[in-house]
């Protein structure tokens, strides 16, 4: 480390594994937390000595991969089963904006500083990255405390359940030894507890002088160590966490052997398939780097689920006028049997500088139990086979080279709609807004009318194309408590039909362009989609 580059100590641990004791004694030894630290708690009264928005975005992070401190799942791409990578997600989407807060979190700050968060152990390299780039030399170290007083303090803290507990502990700790360095020095919180000071001289880390080193030994208290007796015997203890906590017990540096890698190699495995069969499964789509904004509290968001010839144009436009550049669309993989909710959750919030987002593409499941964005889902529906006439005559006109725009350029109505039926693949023209609107109620669709009319059941808002100057004052109502300025105006764009034709007088037209045994074939495939207009029409009745 050149004399002249100050090193940014990472201190990296378990919660309830005294990693804020360690970073609190750093301040004794001539580091710096820098601005805005986290408040002191009862159930840390010396204080967590974390940077809070370091900390805000750790938190943000991990609840853009689906994640939180208590809760990590699997992880797939996109668009095919591979496993994902989060940590690379994470890099694409969030490298530059962590870059900022950790030169931010230390503008003006002299000399060597300590950054610390349990999370850590779970955003890590992000982190090393974003103090490299602020002209910082990282240096890790990992505090280890055994799983049986971790878990016992999560039960007495949080009211987690033993084994919990331990799931916990060996996720963290593994995750964390992936990335760490062989050699990365470990500090055993039991021996720091009661000797701090050799503790931290081994790792080159010394008092200023005597009496900082006297206020260090006051500020790590030993009564700091007293947890409670663990609620079972250790010969429950799972064999992994075991054999993991064997592998640490008493070690001074992160193993370099073999075996402890195939041992943390495994263990991620393990609880990779766990996940998986418990359905914790979470999609990682392309990451796009994000555009924050500093917002506190519940953060509201429209979002408008675009379906194609659904007047998606017109809302669009609503939606531009009321929040400019804070309104975006953008587009995500999709797949027929899977919801990929995920990746539009993901964004909406890595991107917390936008209030509106629209997509053709990206599907809003309703089973999301979210506390800091509230989702206001704006969806119109169609007269699906009136739908159907609309999108032949858009593609037909298209420049795109879709599947679909091809059909369209190359024959009539009646081929364009025969040709789609006939492929079994081909959803665009089979009960379309059902299985759209059954994404929003089930992440895997086994079953489409079920899943379709539990959404339309729970959805607050459901316009309809034929009924716009009505859906939109219903928007209007629907979106003023959160944006009390929006207004809808008078806009109706993109349009393809002659809306003021009675529905009847336009599908006796499109009956006469079919013929009569495709046109019921048509509806037959619609049937569900059919059902599902009426329902909603019923409403505006």
């Amino acid at each position: 480390m050149s004399p002249k580059t100050p090193e940014a100590l990472f201190v990296v641990g378990m919660h309830r594994s005294a990693t804020s004791a360690v970073s609190g004694a750093l301040q004794f030894c001539g580091y710096s937390h820098g601005h805005a630290l986290m408040p002191a708690a009862e159930d840390n009264p010396s204080g967590f000595w974390e940077q809070s928005h370091i900390v805000n975005l750790n938190e943000r992070m991990l609840s853009a991969i689906g994640a939180s401190w208590a809760d990590v799942p699997a992880y797939r791409h996109a668009g095919w089963p591979e496993r994902g990578d989060e940590i690379d997600w994470l890099r694409g989407t969030f490298a530059k904006e962590a870059a900022g807060v950790f030169a931010n979190a230390f503008k003006e700050t002299d000399g060597p500083v300590a950054v610390k968060d349990p999370r850590l152990c779970l955003t890590l390299p992000i982190w090393t990255e974003a103090a490299e780039a602020a002209g910082y030399a990282p240096r890790t170290v990992l505090v280890y405390r055994d799983p049986w007083a971790v878990a016992a303090s999560l039960e007495r803290r949080n009211k987690t359940p033993f084994d919990t507990g331990v799931r916990l502990w060996l996720n963290y700790l593994s995750r964390a030894a992936r990335r760490l360095a062989p050699g990365t020095p470990i500090i055993a919180a039991d021996e720091f507890l009661a000797d701090p000071v050799t503790q931290l001289a081994a790792l080159g880390v010394k008092p200023a002088s005597d009496e900082d080193a006297a206020k260090l030994k006051d500020f790590v208290r030993p009564s700091e160590a007293k947890t409670p007796e663990p609620s079972g015997p250790r010969a429950h203890l799972p064999v992994l966490a075991a054999q993991f906590e064997k592998a640490l017990e008493g070690a001074r540096e992160v193993p370099g052997d073999q075996d402890f890698a195939d041992l943390v190699d495994r263990i991620q495995r393990m609880l990779t398939h766990a996940n998986e069969l418990s359905g914790r499964v979470y999609y990682l789509s392309k990451p796009q780097r994000s555009k924050p904004m500093r917002r506190s509290g519940r953060r509201d968001v429209v979002y408008h689920c675009h379906l194609f010839k659904n007047a998606g144009t017109s809302v669009d436009d609503v939606l531009k006028r009321n929040f400019g550049d804070r309104w975006i669309n953008t587009e995500f993989p999709t797949h027929d049997a899977h919801s990929l909710s995920d990746c539009l959750r993901s964004y909406i919030i890595a991107n917390n500088y936008y209030d509106a987002v629209s997509s053709h593409t990206g599907n809003w499941w309703l089973g999301y139990e979210e506390t800091k964005v509230a989702i206001r889902l704006v969806v119109f529906l169609r007269h699906p086979l009136l739908r159907i006439k609309s999108a032949y005559q858009f593609e037909r006109t298209q420049e795109a080279d879709t599947k679909g725009a091809q059909i369209a350029r190359e024959t009539d109505l009646a081929g364009y709609v025969a040709e789609r039926l006939d492929n079994p693949g081909d959803f665009a023209l089979q009960n379309f807004q059902a299985r759209r609107l059954g994404f929003m109620s089930a992440k895997v669709l086994s079953n489409v009318r079920q899943a379709s009319n539990d959404a339309v059941a729970r959805l607050a808002f459901l316009g309809l194309v034929e009924r716009f100057n009505d859906s939109m004052e219903r928007l209007e109502a629907y979106i003023r408590p959160a944006f009390p300025d929006f207004s809808t105006f008078e806009t109706h764009k993109n349009a393809t039909d002659a809306a003021a034709r009675p529905i009847d007088e336009r599908l006796d037209e499109m009956r006469a362009e079919l013929g009569v045994a495709l046109f019921d074939r048509l509806t037959a495939e619609n049937a569900l989609d059919l059902d599902i207009y009426q329902k909603v029409a019923a409403r505006f009745d």
